[in-house]
């Protein structure tokens, strides 16, 4: 599946289907590792529960079983729906935020996002949902015909917003996925709201070595990561001082692991994050690196640049040191 939207901090990379983008993140964001129960909860009638279980669907008779490589979702005769009712307690989040910051992250097949949403005006309830499982920000659908929105027609999101934002704000009340019948997907990861929810251990991501000084940046650096499927096309990029690049896309081995030399000749002073993600950056992980001054030599100074005066700055550990040339000796 294509993905679409992840954000992160000035000192990380975020990879959207193959592009970079650095941003802001919720200040809730957050990674959580999920572990779901076999059999897995069944929807409570009297309203939606606070954690992870299996939608009603009419006549469903599919399945939800968690294994290494994640929740594997059969859709069985009329589909499965998986849903967090966690939404509902958060009052602050507004549809338009919803349906701003998600991806998913799934193998084997397509499973597509939904939200369920109490809209105005008259407090109807409906499901949206994506008309393409790999574009997250196209044209949305509603399971139920509500506040003038027509089942089986395309909207926008902005659309969407409009029509369920009229009078009082809509009320989101869950979030998950669908799978289509007669499908089995393999669920990995889900982004909502900032947080990154994970049915699929992290990958890992080590870099060697972890620093440089500013005259050894012709040197290779290797980062080494692990916990991909196999064939599967990572991403791998760096972030630094407010902004960040897509360095390569390079396919998994046979066992999940990517191992890539970057070249950090043109890095200035400071410190930066490599980091490595599936195409939504669902499943990512980073690891520091940095550019430090020369070290001064023991016999003398290893300098980065010309003098200034009668004096250079050089900039060690956060200290700025004076440093001066010695006067000729004359007879």
């Amino acid at each position: 599946m294509k993905l679409t939207r992840i954000a992160a901090g000035t000192a990380s990379i975020a990879l959207v289907a193959g592009a970079t983008l650095l941003g802001a993140a919720p200040a809730s964001a957050a990674e959580i590792d999920v572990t779901i129960p076999n059999p897995i909860p069944a929807e409570n009638p009297l309203g939606y529960d606070p954690f992870w279980f299996a939608g009603d669907v009419a006549g469903g008779d599919g399945s939800a079983i968690q294994d290494a490589s994640g929740l594997v979702i059969e859709g069985g005769t009329n589909g499965f729906q998986l849903l967090n009712g966690a939404a509902e307690d958060d009052a602050a989040l507004t549809l338009s935020a919803a349906l701003d910051y998600l991806a998913v992250s799934d193998a084997d097949g397509d499973s597509f996002f939904q939200i369920s949403v109490f809209g105005e005006p008259s407090a109807q309830f409906t499901t949206l949902r994506p008309i393409d499982a790999n574009d997250l920000f196209g044209d949305w659908e509603v399971s139920q015909a509500v506040a003038g929105l027509a089942v089986g027609t395309p909207y926008t999101q902005d659309e969407l917003i409009t029509a369920l934002d009229a009078g009082l704000p809509a009320k989101v009340l869950a979030f998950g996925v669908f799978v289509d019948p007669g499908d089995t997907v393999t669920l990995r990861g889900i982004t909502f709201n900032g947080d990154n929810y994970l049915f699929a251990a992290a990958p890992t991501l080590t870099v060697a070595p972890t620093s440089l000084q500013l005259s050894e940046r012709s040197k290779p650096v290797t980062l080494s990561a692990t916990g991909f499927l196999p064939g599967e096309d990572v991403y791998i990029g760096y972030g630094g001082g407010g902004f960040g690049s897509l360095l390569a896309v390079v396919p998994a081995d046979a066992n999940g692991n990517v191992s890539y030399i970057a070249d950090v000749s043109s890095f200035d002073l400071g410190d930066y994050s490599f980091g490595v993600g599936d195409e939504g950056g669902v499943l990512n992980a980073q690891a520091a690196f940095s550019i430090v001054a020369n070290a001064l030599a023991a016999t003398g100074v290893e300098l980065t640049g010309g003098l200034v005066g009668a004096g250079v700055l050089l900039a060690a550990g956060g200290v700025f040191l004076v440093l001066r040339r010695r006067a000729p000796l004359t007879a």
